[in-house]
């Protein structure tokens, strides 16, 4: 999660505690980033705990059988959440119609 997203969620602040480091005091726009920053590790944990949920609830959608290039697609799109055949082809080392069938199921 970008630290700037903390930032900008409260611009008035932000943009006060800029003016203030261009007067000579560090002290707000130090505050502000380390706001901002712990904001973002904490967003980032709860998008990790929500992306496992839904790949928790694919194991109940893939109807493939285990071992299945299909399980390894939703492993894919956990990182990458577009795939298309050549894609696939590559990250799984499968062959074209493989990749169309893991993307199918």
């Amino acid at each position: 999660m970008p630290v700037s997203a903390g930032l900008l969620a409260d611009t008035e602040t932000y943009f006060a505690a800029l003016t203030a480091y261009r007067e000579g005091e560090p002290e707000p726009i130090v505050e502000r980033l380390s706001n901002a920053t712990f904001a973002a590790v904490n967003n980032g944990r709860a998008l990790v705990d929500e992306l496992r949920a839904v790949r928790a609830a694919w194991d109940d959608t893939i109807t493939a059988r285990r071992g299945a290039s299909a399980w390894r697609v939703a492993d894919l799109l956990l990182s990458q959440p577009a795939v298309d055949s050549p894609l696939v082809q590559r990250q799984l080392e499968v062959t074209a119609p493989a990749a169309l069938r893991a993307i199918d199921s």
